[in-house]
């Protein structure tokens, strides 16, 4: 991976997959002891004018297939590379251009200190909506995207009619108050147990976030939505390089500048991301 920061755009995607690759069959060599598959395990078709539309789908059972069952990550089937690249938190500010898709939110813990720890049957966050919400309607409707959010409701100001969001702001970015709730006959847990297994602490202490489904209802963990979107990314670059050098033309092309961010980030998050899979515990 280390290698990949010398190379320009254009060929950075072809040794970033492959060196994951790599580790990859190195986290299931740790954990599963298993024949070696002999194939990827996903495929991208053609692409068409909007590269980002392209969907990686499964095919066959290879390494894609072998790293998510040692990471416990669910299977993904079909995904667009754009529905791919919003899921992951490490990209949530770097957007693509429409359509707009649903992107991992930051979750941010109301309460401070030693209250995060009170028993309740509620967890209050806000959550960093991108863009924000109108209505409370509207963002109880984009939360349907984030499964692991339910049962989730958004706060309201008590008396106004129509209901109006309470709001704040998170350092200079706008957020939506959320209550995440326990089932009725659940005990009551610690605010931050609650909300740590709707929004998973991810990369850094403290920082907590909403995945979106994938067109299937799953949920993936980030190393695998890593390693979907470089893959296909990669396809891109090694068989339909006219398309994929075009995108990277800072004059002409809008995803330039996005592409090339995404590259850079990728340099850092995929290997905390694969020492997290190889020790089986958080790296903070």
């Amino acid at each position: 991976m280390e290698a990949s920061a010398t190379l320009s755009a254009p060929s950075r995607p072809l040794t970033m997959f492959y060196a994951l690759a790599q580790a990859g069959q190195a986290i299931v060599a740790a954990h599963f002891p298993k024949p070696p598959p002999r194939s990827h395990g996903l495929t991208l078709p053609d692409p068409g004018p909007n590269l980002m539309a392209t969907a990686v789908q499964v095919h066959g059972n290879g390494w894609y297939q072998a790293v998510s069952e040692a990471v416990a990550s669910p299977l993904l089937q079909k995904a667009e590379l754009g529905q791919l690249w919003a899921a992951i938190p490490d990209l949530a500010r770097t957007p693509l251009p429409p359509p707009a898709r649903a992107k991992a939110l930051r979750v941010v813990p109301v309460l401070e200190g030693p209250l995060r720890f009170t028993p309740a049957k509620t967890a209050v966050a806000h959550v960093l909506f991108d863009p924000m919400p109108m209505t409370p309607e509207e963002a109880a409707d984009r939360l349907r995207n984030y499964p692991q959010a339910a049962p989730a409701f958004i706060a309201t100001v008590p008396g106004t009619n129509p209901p109006g969001m309470i709001t704040s702001y998170v350092g200079s970015e706008p957020s939506i108050r959320v209550h995440f709730s326990l089932g009725g006959n659940e005990e009551p847990l610690p605010q931050l147990t609650i909300l740590e297994s709707r929004a998973p602490e991810y990369r850094f202490y403290d920082h907590y976030w909403l995945v979106p489904a994938m067109s299937e209802g799953q949920v993936l963990s980030p190393l695998m939505l890593w390693w979907a979107l470089l893959f296909g990314l990669s396809m891109l670059a090694r068989y339909h390089p006219n398309a994929w050098v075009a995108a990277l033309e800072v004059n002409r092309s809008d995803l330039a500048v996005p592409l090339e961010d995404a590259l850079d980030m990728a340099q850092s998050a995929v290997p905390h991301l694969v020492l997290e899979a190889l020790l089986r515990k958080p790296i903070r």
